[in-house]
């Protein structure tokens, strides 16, 4: 439903964090819409919110006086470390089970080569 529009959405709150007359409420709204789009979204969002753009109205969130548009900012910053942290360790567990692959064929193909060798032996 949303899905397509997500782009133009992005690129507007982009707008937002370059634009240096943006009011506290505005960089709020943007900071809270930016961790509902992450959670909904996840990965597939990750590469179109790590932009200067993105980081500017996170850190503008972040100075807002009144705590309650912070902790927007604050939050929406805290749902990108986590599902930055979720795709390293996955990443890291695809590269260890790879590792593990790998050691499970070097064990297979010795145990084959020392089981051709006794063949031969035997002749």
């Amino acid at each position: 439903m949303i899905t397509p529009y997500v782009p133009y959405i992005i690129s507007f709150i982009q707008h937002v964090g370059l634009d240096s007359i943006s009011t506290e409420d505005l960089i709020s709204s943007c900071c809270g819409l930016i961790g509902d789009l992450i959670t909904s979204f996840g990965a597939s969002l990750l590469e179109l919110v790590e932009t200067e753009a993105i980081s500017n109205v996170l850190t503008k969130g972040r100075r807002c006086k009144m705590s309650k548009r912070k902790s927007l900012a604050i939050w929406a910053t805290r749902e990108i470390k986590k599902l930055k942290n979720s795709i390293q360790s996955a990443g890291e567990q695809q590269a260890a089970a790879a590792v593990a692959r790998a050691h499970t064929s070097e064990s297979l193909a010795a145990e084959q080569v020392v089981g051709a060798s006794a063949g031969l032996n035997n002749k």
